[in-house]
């Protein structure tokens, strides 16, 4: 067995289809292996039959993060994959997603479980499970592999070859539907037919009414193979979205490809790309104004057809969903609120003797989500992380979200007193936290002696219970809570409303059931109730409060002995950094190597991203020149990623017999 290198957090699921997980497999995953490993967590997952496809198989979501909330719903993000069938890529990176996310979750990941706690993720992983199944039983019959696998549904039709047969479902939606022969073919046997009319295959028509359902603020629907991310609208007639809606895709765009470095934008503003009609991100921002972006992954432009679908060695496999981890993770964080905040000045108060007795921060916040909190901002800052004093607990209404053209920041002024007053030098940095009541970041500010050598470090992301609910608070006996109703330290089974339904694999392979999708109930959960956990003779609440104090001991000492030394290892060297660092002043009991572990020295100013998106989509996010690349993978510039598809029908070749375009 070949291990993956050291660099790598855990080794990619390995499929029997060409290395990929074959739909059977893809249903174990879903059924099977995510509810094992999350069976402390059964409010955490959840899992519905959205639909059926043309021969009767299940169209399954999964959901990860709050997905049992009461009302309102956590911000909602959606990711879809195998809308093509021989695509598998758009599959396993989401796999790879989840299993990170769990990872993440059972290892106690802060910020993983902030994100899990926060927001619904949706995986829809197999859009077309009729078209895999075709493919899974006939590609072993072309050991050449000049047969790169079926692409569309399974829709009947007469076609001479019986992979021509079915309707693209990235041309069935009803947008641009029939616009014209260049993005999608009225031809029945052609690899871009759309098919009799809008929504008319059961595998759209489930995901259009999945969606009508929810309340998605992102959707990312993901295609193979190339590198590019497209942004609404691939329908060239539609143009491109309001400039405000086109700034914030473009700062979202940019965010999501600053590590991987995939180009972004319209496809047909691309030389060698086209239209394409009916495409599922476009009627998802058109109907619902979701921001959707269809990713396309897989190896670069240069690998033949079949081994740029299907890439079998599990290295390369990884590599492919390694490099899209962060764009999934952007997707998630930019469903809701978060917040950027932006040092303006600070001062101080002297006392008689000439000692600073308070600091007062004058700071601006800005909501650069694509959701509004359901709950006011609470804001609250101290001088150190070990029983000081923190300023009063600053609230502000929930703040408009960065889709709204009327987001704006919000100036706010922070009174932090001193334990005891110091001498003439202030502190060297404050810690101030922000929280909504289901987002919680607390920022680091060093304090320099003028504006150009203030540092807003990026936020650390904490859960919403713990040390975020008591940060400014005086102690007490309560046990903080997720919105005062499910408990961080313990959660009893019997609060989560699961009921059980038949098992998949009632459904699976090989049905070839008649039961249209529109006659089945939809939305029908999969999940086996959780059993009761039997009670101790202790009340719960104590166990709450040992619980609480065994947590906030780990995260202290977590801070102290994981974080210790960063700041001076990895950005000693730094000229920003060192004009920083001799301003700030060593307090007692807390020097500067308690620095928490920020991704990067500056917060990027989130208005700013937004306003400069055409800037930013030229741009790459500045980084830390300290940060460890052993590599040279970050700071390397790498050649233009362009997509590549399949060929087009012979309809679009043109007068030289050369293709005019590739595959969406």
């Amino acid at each position: 067995m070949r291990w993956p290198s050291p660099r790598r957090p855990f080794s990619i699921r390995s499929g029997s289809l060409e290395g990929s997980l074959s739909l059977e497999q893809v249903y174990e995953f879903v059924n099977d292996i995510v509810p094992d490993l999350l069976t402390d967590f059964p409010h955490l997952f959840r899992t519905e039959v959205i639909g059926t496809s043309v021969e009767g198989r299940p169209i399954v979501a999964l959901c990860l993060g709050a997905c049992h909330a009461p009302s309102p719903a956590p911000p909602q993000a959606l990711y879809t994959a195998l809308h093509h069938s021989r695509e598998p890529m758009s599959m396993m990176n989401l796999v790879f997603f989840i299993d990170h996310l769990i990872l993440g979750l059972r290892g106690h990941d802060p910020s993983i479980t902030a994100l899990l706690w926060s927001r619904q993720l949706w995986f829809v992983l197999v859009v077309n499970p009729d078209g895999y199944a075709y493919n899974e039983a006939n590609m072993p019959k072309d050991p050449d592999e000049t047969f790169s696998g079926q692409r569309k549904n399974r829709h009947k039709s007469t076609c001479s070859e019986t992979a021509d047969v079915g309707v693209d479902l990235n041309r069935n939606y009803d947008v641009c539907f029939s616009q014209d022969a260049v993005g999608s073919s009225d031809e029945a046997c052609a690899e871009d037919y759309r098919g009799p009319a809008p929504f008319s295959e059961p595998e759209t028509r489930a995901i259009r009414d999945f969606v009508d359902r929810h309340n998605f603020s992102t959707a990312f629907n993901y295609h193979s193979f190339g590198q590019y991310f497209n942004i609404p609208f691939a329908c060239q007639p539609k143009g491109v979205p309001p400039p405000f809606a086109t700034s914030v895709y473009n700062a979202l765009a940019a965010d999501m490809t600053s590590r991987n470095r995939f180009k972004f934008g319209q496809s047909w503003k691309e030389s060698n790309l086209y239209s394409v009609n009916g495409e599922t991100s476009d009627w998802m921002w058109q109907a619902h104004g979701i921001f959707a972006i269809s990713p396309e992954t897989g190896p670069s432009f240069d690998v033949d057809n079949f081994h740029g679908f299907w890439p079998s060695d599990p290295l390369v496999i990884h590599d492919i969903c390694n490099e899209l981890v962060h764009s999934n993770y952007v997707l998630a964080k930019w469903a809701g609120p978060q917040y950027a905040l932006i040092m303006q000045g600070w001062s101080t108060v002297i006392t008689d003797d000439g000692k600073v007795a308070v600091i007062t921060l004058d700071l601006s916040v800005r909501n650069i989500g694509l959701r509004s909190p359901h709950q006011p901002l609470q804001i609250v800052a101290t001088v150190g992380l070990h029983g000081t004093p923190s300023s009063p607990v600053y609230t502000l209404p929930p703040l408009l979200h960065a889709a709204d053209p009327a987001n704006d920041a919000e100036l706010i002024k922070l009174v932090v007193p001193l334990e005891t007053p110091l001498s003439a030098a202030a502190p060297g940095h404050v810690y101030t936290l922000l929280r909504d009541g289901r987002t919680c970041s607390m920022f680091r500010i060093s304090l320099g002696k003028t504006t150009s050598e203030f540092q807003v470090w990026q936020p650390l992301v904490l859960p919403q219970c713990g040390s975020c609910a008591a940060f400014g608070s005086p102690l007490s006996n309560s046990t903080p809570s997720i919105g005062g109703d499910i408990n961080c330290m313990t959660l009893d089974a019997s609060m989560v409303d699961v009921k059980a339904s038949p098992p998949l694999r009632n459904f699976i392979v090989g049905s070839s059931s008649t039961e249209d999708a529109d006659d089945i109930p939809t939305g029908r959960p999969m999940v086996a109730a959780a059993p009761k956990q039997p009670r101790g003779t202790l009340s719960v609440a104590h166990h709450e409060k040992k619980a609480l104090l065994l947590v906030s001991l780990v995260v202290l000492l977590g801070m102290v002995v994981g974080l210790i030394g960063l700041r001076h290892v990895k950005a000693k060297q730094s000229d920003e950094y060192s004009k920083v660092s001799k301003s700030e002043t060593l307090d007692d009991g807390e020097g500067l190597d308690n620095m928490i572990d920020m991704i990067s020295p500056k917060c990027i100013a989130g208005q700013a991203a937004i306003e400069n998106g055409s800037q930013l989509a030229q741009q790459r996010r500045a980084r830390s020149p300290q940060r460890d690349d052993d590599d040279d993978e970050l700071l390397q510039e790498h050649p233009v990623n362009r997509r590549v598809r399949s060929p087009p029908p012979p309809s679009a070749r043109d007068d030289s017999g050369n293709y005019s375009h590739d595959e969406v």
